[in-house]
């Protein structure tokens, strides 16, 4: 006859009297005694550093269920998880009762990396009121989440954030509704450099029934599916994660509609295990503090792209990308194949929109799977170049919405690879007379990033490759001083004036010019 045990191992709690309480911790789980709670601050007050741990202690334990088949032999583990528990008082000793509902963070690893290589990020989580289970790849969120709400009853809420790394993020999207069966809602999804299909099947990258969903992203990260190398095995398809990005809440029958708020934030560094790097943490927590505990505060690294206090002074830019649901589109290009008739033809020449396509972009590197207004000019030959939007009259109403949203990029051009500018340029809101704001003044627009000589991990090919990501520029309103905030009558983009880049061809890309909160 088989029996189910389960039993508790505590990795770091060696003094048997700390054993005990924190056994005794779970004991008030395990019998639905509530134990007080410890209020997060931040919701409306004072900012949380997400670069920083929080107002927990993170207690590890290793939560075991056993299985004796046999009464003369040691019991085996059918399922062991590494669980960090957020106790409620900032003490080395695992010997206060955690606080109750609690919201759950689940971590697959990547391939060649263990559970236990994810114990920093775990354990700032924890800090912040998580508690976290770094996962094996054969756990299945089907097992995983029963027998933790088993074990620790009162301490779970039926929220639920999935992380996965590389072959792990693969995973978490592919199991993310194993979590909705079992009766969590996902509140959240974090994918680092995850690995993608070469078909991208749009259900399956769609992310229904995930209410957040963050990317992160390195430059020179040599893996060929984050790199967006050709899959042999689907006629030399790229895959790329922007095309995660690109579809997550997406209803293509509908591109006006979004049913997720989304992040991406791409920085410039190399290397595929990069979990535990400060920034990649930092911006983890400030995602999950966001869109899990509801703190509005981490909305300025989140959005204004004001960068946690370690990465402040580190030579590693930052673009982002963001998309909320609660937006007025001024101007898409997902289902056009020619310039709408919105812009007022101020470009002479080169001006042209991509359809959704395998390649948005010439830079065969940077496979985005949206439609993008694609524009060429001269700096030195074409001193005017001015691409406006002008909307129906009298113009389109504001609604409540604060800020000026849109997506940009330099393409990649070699012939400008000595100088590698970052561009200035100018916006302009009509609304009773044309307002303008630099752009500089949020952060002048990257050069590509190249990476030379990079070998592609799983082909073996050595190349010279570009990661050119859109980033989401996003502007207060208040900023352009406009006489009738009510009311909006065109966006203009001014090129007249790029800085130092002169005598040099401009190969830019916009696409999802919106009003935001």
């Amino acid at each position: 006859m088989t029996s189910i045990n389960a039993e508790i191992s505590l990795r770091e709690c060696t003094d048997w009297s700390i054993r005990a309480a924190c056994i005794v911790a779970l004991l008030f789980a395990a019998f639905g005694c509530a134990a007080p709670d410890i209020p997060l601050q931040g919701g409306t007050g004072a900012v949380i550093s997400p670069a920083a741990d929080g107002p927990f202690f993170p207690c590890e334990v290793t939560i075991q269920k056993l299985v004796e088949v046999d009464p003369s032999v040691d019991p085996i583990p059918e399922l062991s998880v590494l669980t960090y528990l957020p106790q409620a008082n900032l003490t080395p000793a695992c010997d206060s009762v955690v606080s109750p509902n609690r919201p759950l963070a689940l971590i697959y690893h990547a391939l060649g990396q263990g559970p236990e290589d994810y114990d920093p990020l775990a354990r700032r989580l924890a800090s912040h009121g998580f508690v976290v289970a770094n996962l094996e790849h054969m756990d299945n969120l089907s097992e995983v989440i029963p027998f933790l709400d088993e074990e620790l009853g009162v301490f779970l809420s039926d929220n639920v954030a999935l992380i996965g790394h590389s072959a792990g993020g693969e995973l978490m999207i592919d199991r993310r509704s194993q979590a909705q069966q079992a009766g969590k809602t996902v509140r959240a999804m974090v994918l680092m450099a995850p690995r993608v299909q070469g078909d991208l099947i749009i259900p399956r990258y769609s992310l229904s029934g995930v209410d957040a969903f963050l990317g992160l992203h390195w430059t020179r990260d040599n893996d060929s599916a984050t790199w967006g190398a050709p899959s042999p095995a689907n006629g030399g398809v790229r895959r790329s994660v922007f095309r995660i990005y690109d579809r997550a809440g997406v209803d293509f029958d509908d591109t006006q509609s979004l049913s997720l708020s989304k992040h991406f934030v791409f920085f410039d560094f190399g290397g595929h295990n990069n979990q535990n790097v400060p920034g990649v943490m930092a911006y983890t927590t400030s995602f999950l503090r966001r869109y899990v505990l509801g703190d509005i505060t981490q909305d300025r690294f989140l959005k204004d792209m004001m960068p946690p206090q370690t990465l402040q002074g580190v030579n590693r830019p930052i673009l982002q990308q963001h998309e909320e649901p609660d937006r007025i589109l001024l101007a898409d290009f997902e289902e056009s194949g020619d310039v709408p008739a919105a812009f007022d033809g101020l470009f002479t020449e080169g001006v042209s929109a991509f359809p959704p396509a395998i390649f948005a972009f010439s830079d065969p590197f940077s496979p985005h799977d949206l439609g993008v207004l694609r524009f060429s000019f001269d700096a030195k030959t074409e001193p005017e170049h001015k691409l406006s939007i002008l909307l129906t009259d009298p113009g389109v109403e504001t609604n409540g919405m604060t800020h000026l949203s849109f997506r940009i990029a330099q393409e990649y051009d070699p012939g400008r690879m000595q100088s590698r500018e970052s561009l200035s340029f100018r916006v302009g809101i009509a609304s009773g007379g044309d307002r303008f704001v630099d752009i500089s003044d949020y952060g002048a627009l990257p050069f590509p990033v190249l990476a030379q000589n990079v070998t592609i991990a799983q082909t073996g090919q050595v190349v010279d490759a570009t990661k050119n990501a859109m980033r989401t520029y996003r502007i207060p309103l208040a900023d352009f001083e406009i006489r009738n905030p009510g009311i909006i009558q065109g966006v203009t983009f001014d090129f007249s004036n790029t800085g130092s880049v002169r005598g040099e061809r401009l190969n830019l890309v916009i696409d999802q010019v919106q009003l935001t909160r």
